[in-house]
């Protein structure tokens, strides 16, 4: 991507459409800054690739803009996934002060991950870190622990509810009734009547197991409406 010197950037999770001479492909962004955005891709389109780009940034910016693909990661490592870093060409620059403003009011995502087994914890929370590199992740075991996070107004929940049911359930009503205002929440469950009853109680996304990277990434796009709380 474009040198971070030059402009600051912020993590991302939004849907991107893009096109090349050849192709209509969509991705996710980790990242973005006035310079430029980082996709998310197993296919990274060669370096130099000239691309045109369609995303929408909070709260409803519609975004169209020619690109460059400026560096290219062709494998995913630990907390990086595989990509292409994309430089804009000739933003408006009415949509360059609009990405500055998100920038300079970005806070990090804290997520709140709930399951009981360690080793569910830890897929989870490596699930998430991967789709949100600079997120707070908190995991817990019980809706007493979470409901102590929920009131420090965190901006994520998600939920094993096959590893916690009963307080998984309860985690999910307690998240919609924060102080503030109701948090969204991602379930994963197996059986029908457990997602059917997480969607009674509000969950905004529910999951089948097992769950997937893409299938969380694409849930945390649309829980979140946008990637980050912008104030």
């Amino acid at each position: 991507m474009v040198d971070d010197r030059v402009y600051e950037r912020v993590p991302l999770a939004i849907e991107v459409e893009y096109r090349t001479a050849g192709a209509f492909l969509v991705s996710y962004s980790s990242n973005l800054s006035k310079g430029g955005v980082f996709l998310d891709t197993p296919s990274p389109a060669p370096e130099g690739t000239e691309l045109t780009l369609r995303f929408t940034i909070p709260p409803s910016e519609v975004i169209e803009v020619r690109g460059r693909v400026k560096w290219v990661r062709a494998e995913a490592a630990p907390g990086q996934p595989a990509g292409m870093g994309v430089e804009f060409e000739h933003l408006d620059a009415r949509h360059g002060d609009v990405i500055d403003g998100i920038v300079s009011r970005f806070r990090g995502l804290r997520v709140v991950v709930l399951a009981k087994s360690p080793m569910a914890r830890a897929f989870l929370g490596r699930a998430v870190r991967s789709i949100l590199a600079s997120a707070d992740v908190v995991e817990v075991t019980d809706a007493d622990a979470a409901d102590r996070i929920f009131q420090e107004d965190p901006d994520l929940a998600v939920i094993d509810l096959d590893d916690t049911r009963a307080d998984g359930l309860l985690t999910v009503r307690l998240a919609k009734n924060t102080p503030r205002h109701p948090m969204p929440v991602i379930v994963t469950a197996r059986d029908d009547e457990t997602q059917a009853r997480a969607r009674e109680l509000g969950a905004d996304e529910v999951v089948g197991a097992p769950l997937t990277l893409p299938d969380l990434q694409a849930a945390v796009v649309r829980a979140l409406g946008r990637p980050i709380r912008v104030y």
